[in-house]
């Protein structure tokens, strides 16, 4: 367990989660499942996820339009997401604080339909949803590595089964949001649906908040509101 680590570079995420030796594997030689978490981290990176370098410095943050510190890292992302090509230095060099991955984990990748991290966690938020005290104990009374196997893998599909519960829950909650937001924008006298959102998530109280990734929270609102009035071109943004 690396609970106590707060940040992990991409490559060896990638590589635990599926229960793999991040040492063992080189840039031509990665394992194909492997490949697979790897395009989708790198494209999540560019879309959601800021990234650290070893020390906790932030290298790839996202602001309200994305602006990259470090703007060579953009074309390498894409060269992994898109081409497959995995540059070892290039994905070591990428760290991810785990509070934020967790938080991400939570809220985007139920839709992957992987098995969460909990090499990095030991108290994964969604755990609470429904129990897994009946799970817990069939692994801990397994006799046989056979037993032991089957019950691993039912409490792992419950830890997923879980997960999209939650991801379910948020979206709904989010959705209700989003509602509101268009009310507010249709009564007040925006430039753009950016400022709109910025204004409506600034209102919003602590509680509420938390509803929304905290790295993209104003692009979520920004893009409901933008899908729910696609009838209307988005207003010219002040310069």
């Amino acid at each position: 367990m690396l609970d106590d680590l707060k940040y992990l570079n991409v490559w060896d995420i990638a590589h635990l989660w599926l229960g793999h030796d991040p040492n063992h594997s080189e840039s031509k030689t990665v394992p194909v499942d492997v490949q697979n978490i790897l395009r989708k981290l790198t494209f999540e990176i560019w879309r959601n996820l800021n990234v650290y370098d070893r020390q906790g410095e932030e290298i790839w943050k996202w602001y309200i339009p994305g602006i990259p510190i470090d703007i060579s890292i953009e074309p390498k992302l894409r060269k992994c997401y898109r081409e497959g090509i995995f540059n070892k230095h290039f994905l070591k060099s990428l760290y991810l604080d785990r509070d934020e991955f967790d938080h991400f984990v939570d809220w985007w990748w139920g839709g992957y339909h992987l098995p969460t991290p909990s090499f990095w966690f030991s108290n994964l938020r969604w755990d609470s949803l429904d129990g897994l005290e009946a799970e817990e104990e069939a692994v801990t009374e397994a006799k046989t590595e056979a037993e032991k196997e089957a019950a691993l893998d039912a409490y792992n599909l419950r830890k997923s089964e879980n997960a999209r519960k939650a991801a379910k829950k948020r979206h709904e909650k989010t959705e209700r949001l989003v509602d509101e937001l268009c009310h507010f924008y249709e009564v007040g006298n925006f430039p753009s649906y950016t400022a709109a959102a910025t204004k409506f998530y600034d209102n919003l109280g602590t509680e509420r908040k938390k509803l929304l990734a905290p790295t993209n929270a104003i692009r979520t609102l920004r893009e409901g509101l933008s899908r729910r009035i696609n009838h209307r071109e988005e207003p010219p943004t002040s310069s």
